[in-house]
């Protein structure tokens, strides 16, 4: 049978008749002005901010530029965080793999160790604000129930689970600042999340599992406040190899003495400073000039 449904037409029953409904309401959808030139805007960036041989390479090297363009240098590291940012596809299990409850994780998790002041936070927030999805957590003020899941006694005497950290973030972003602060006793809620991709709780009869499919970005700082290159990650961390292993992306950030980065980065500091100061300058101009104009 057929007939008209919200304003869609539809043939047959089941789930035919959604596909095309919905294949319907997308192709129907209708953009104002505003949203069609913010379109406009974004896809021609790159043509007013770089020159014509970055325009030409891969578009991946302008989503590098893009993330955190204050922070000078750390490609690398930048490159990481938009690879962590995408994601993956999910493998399709099938099998025994599919009975047994195998799962091959897509998302990428990420680790930035450097010396203070390298700009580790910063892009960090870059990255929080630039995902959809995304939790920022300081590490010396999370503790194991505010990452994973916690219990709490509702009015009526019943039990009720509390989402985390890594659980809200879920189909995002986790991006966990001061790694090394964190106590290592609370460090072991990472674990089941980071590799499984779930939270799991089984406390005061109550029995759950919890989605956490998300990538965590997470910088820390060596304990010694100087990364020391003859020693590993782990001793650099005091931090315990099972989770260590979690992090498929290891970053390490050195601050060491280089003239021609040190001018790169004070000249792009005293450029911002003058833009800033131009614009002020221009705007107290108009101001001026509006009063001049207002009293004639």
């Amino acid at each position: 049978g057929g007939g008209k449904r919200n304003g869609h037409e539809y043939q047959g029953d089941g789930q035919d008749g959604n596909k095309r409904q919905k294949s319907s309401s997308s192709s129907n959808m209708q953009y104002t002005d505003q949203q069609l030139q913010q379109i406009a805007n974004l896809a021609h960036a790159d043509h007013r901010m770089y020159s014509m041989p970055t325009r030409m390479a891969f578009p991946f090297d302008l989503l590098v530029r893009s993330l955190c363009p204050n922070i000078i240098g750390n490609d690398l590291v930048k490159a990481g965080i938009c690879l962590c940012l995408l994601g993956g596809t999910s493998p399709e299990v099938s099998g025994i793999e599919a009975r047994s409850g195998m799962t091959i994780r897509s998302n990428s998790h990420m680790l930035v160790v450097g010396d203070p002041g390298m700009g580790k936070s910063q892009m960090l927030l870059s990255a929080n604000q630039v995902a959809a999805r995304s939790v920022y957590v300081g590490g010396n003020t999370a503790s194991s129930r505010g990452l994973t899941v916690s219990l709490t006694k509702e009015a009526g005497g019943d039990m009720g689970i509390e989402a985390g950290a890594l659980v809200l973030a879920d189909r995002g972003v986790c991006c966990l600042d001061e790694l090394d602060k964190m106590p290592k006793t609370h460090q072991d809620g990472l674990l089941e999340a980071m590799e499984q991709q779930q939270v799991s709780i089984a406390k005061a009869g109550v029995v759950a599992s919890l989605p956490s499919r998300c990538s965590v970005i997470a910088a820390a700082n060596p304990k010694s406040g100087h990364y020391n290159m003859s020693k590993s990650v782990a001793e650099n961390l005091s931090m315990n190899g099972p989770l260590l292993s979690r992090f498929d992306l290891v970053f390490i950030l050195r601050d060491e003495a280089d003239s021609d980065r040190d001018r790169m980065i004070s000249g792009s500091i005293m450029g911002r400073v003058r833009k800033g100061d131009s614009q002020r300058g221009n705007n107290h101009q108009a101001k001026q000039l509006d009063g001049r104009m207002a009293s004639a």
